[in-house]
């Protein structure tokens, strides 16, 4: 059986104060940490009866904290346990400090076709009001090596509403599209202050201001840019070439099953009438101990997925999609097919679908239903009501 496969490396040289994934400050990744995600990968793929791998995605963290031997061991491990697919997408993220040539040689030769750069912003007081660990200038020296060296895919990401960026200056980063032609694929993420991170807490005080809207209005100057230069959102925070969507990601938003390894990572797995999801605990040395044979129990957490909340859970990664879903799909998954889905409080998944196609927040087209390009902005209100 096929499947894809998550890595999490979760080390960085410096957290950004407005992280809030698990990684952990380093500036030499542990051969101890590698040799026991390739046993968590021979694990699971031995469990659920994997014979190939059709998407491969090492995230972090900082992947490109890696040295180029531990990238190559790291490869090993993954096809000693299932081949790669004929046409597997593999994807590595990269900092824009930790673009370096012998890393980009050893991403090509192990069979890495998509880099994915964590860029942000190009404003280099946006940057530095988050403590970010490069300014704008070295994005750009990244972005020249692989323009020059890198024969795969290359996605960047970028961030509205980082406390100090300015309209303008948010505007013309955009520019880089039409410099470097290797890019195909843009991620744009609106700033999320999560409470616990040092940039929350200073929101929080009043000593960072911060506004929801403002961020929105940024992002939506972002999209306008963005398809102005010939990307296509087909996703919400997602753009794109035409043929250069992230399949990676695209297995989570159709709600397919993928095996998550390394220490923070989750994993999904569908079986008749259930799924089961596993969290591995952010506990980088319980982690290593276990899986180098240090006995005890397996340090990650386990859900259950009953029907109903595998039938939401498709409806809400699927209307992420500006394609949306699939009617024919959701009723071979679900016998029971999308009229019979109601909220908690009993409304039924058509009558709320009508109420959105009448305002022209949602439409049908060839057995798929979809958010318009004004409702996918309402995302989570249109979940919220099918809840």
């Amino acid at each position: 059986m096929e499947s894809s496969l998550y890595i999490h490396i979760p080390f960085c040289r410096k957290k950004c104060d407005y992280c809030d994934f698990f990684s952990v400050p380093c500036r030499l990744v542990g051969d101890d940490y590698i040799n026991a995600v390739r046993a968590e990968i021979m694990d699971s793929a031995s469990r659920f009866g994997i014979t190939s791998w059709g998407t491969v995605y090492v995230g972090g963290g900082t992947p490109s904290l890696l040295s180029p031997m531990q990238l190559s061991r790291l490869f090993e491990g993954i096809r000693a346990a299932a081949p790669l697919s004929s046409g597997c997408e593999v994807t590595v993220e990269m900092n824009p400090e930790g673009v370096r040539g012998d890393f980009v040689a050893a991403c090509s030769e192990i069979g890495v076709n998509r880099i994915s750069l964590g860029i942000q912003s190009l404003d280099d007081g946006a940057l530095r009001s988050v403590h970010r660990g490069c300014m704008g200038e070295t994005a750009i020296g990244a972005l020249s090596l692989l323009e020059s060296c890198w024969g795969g895919s290359l996605s960047v990401d970028f961030i509205a509403g980082l406390p100090s960026q300015g309209t303008d200056e948010f505007g013309r980063q955009f520019g880089i599209l039409r410099d470097f032609k290797k890019i195909n694929h843009v991620s744009l993420y609106t700033l999320t202050v999560e409470d616990e991170t040092p940039l929350g807490r200073l929101v929080s005080s009043g000593a960072v201001d911060f506004s929801q809207d403002d961020a929105d209005s940024l992002w939506m100057l972002g999209r306008d840019v963005l398809e102005s230069e010939g990307f296509f959102q087909y996703e919400v925070s997602n753009f794109a070439r035409r043929g250069c969507e992230s399949r990676h990601n695209s297995v989570y938003w159709h709600s397919g099953a993928y095996v998550g390894c390394g220490a923070g990572a989750s994993g999904t797995w569908y079986f008749p009438g259930r799924g089961e999801r596993w969290t591995n605990r952010a506990d980088i040395d319980s982690y290593v101990r276990y899986w180098l044979g240090g006995g005890g129990e397996v340090p990650r957490d386990m859900e259950i997925l009953d029907m109903r909340t595998m039938q939401f859970e498709f409806l809400m990664m699927g209307f992420r999609l500006r394609e949306g879903i699939s009617a024919a799909e959701f009723s071979r998954r679900f016998p029971s097919g999308l009229s019979s889905y109601q909220s908690s409080d009993g409304r039924l998944f058509g009558d709320v679908f009508a109420g959105w196609k009448e305002r022209a927040l949602a439409g049908e087209r060839n057995g798929r239903l979809f958010l318009t390009r004004d409702g996918i902005l309402l995302l989570n209100r249109f979940l919220e009501e099918l809840l």
